[in-house]
């Protein structure tokens, strides 16, 4: 592996996405890797591409053949991850990878 993986962890509300986007900004060549989610895309919403949404079967069954990183669900209805193979993939090519991680608890 020859890149690096920064993580940006802090619980809703704590600035995860302000610093992101300031790095987005700064450093577009960090690549930012998708969050899964089984929400719908909201309409008219700027941010969505940051998301690839998929259905919550298709989500179970990416959990049991170990597809992510990490996961949970949130608020007891939708799902959210991190996908496993974009991160190793952007690593394995040398790239610096920078991903938000929300803390539950």
């Amino acid at each position: 592996m020859k890149g690096k993986l920064f993580l940006i962890l802090g619980s809703s509300g704590s600035g995860k996405g302000t610093v992101l986007a300031g790095l987005r900004d700064r450093h577009p060549e960090f690549v930012f890797p998708k969050s899964c989610t089984t929400r719908k895309p909201r309409e008219n919403k700027t941010g969505e591409e940051v998301y690839h949404f998929v259905s919550k079967d298709e989500f179970k069954k990416m959990i049991d053949e170990g597809d992510f990183l990490e996961w949970a669900q949130v608020h007891g209805e939708h799902y959210y991850g991190t996908m496993k193979q974009p991160i190793m993939d952007a690593l394995n090519a040398g790239h610096i990878v920078v991903r938000e991680v929300d803390v539950q608890g």
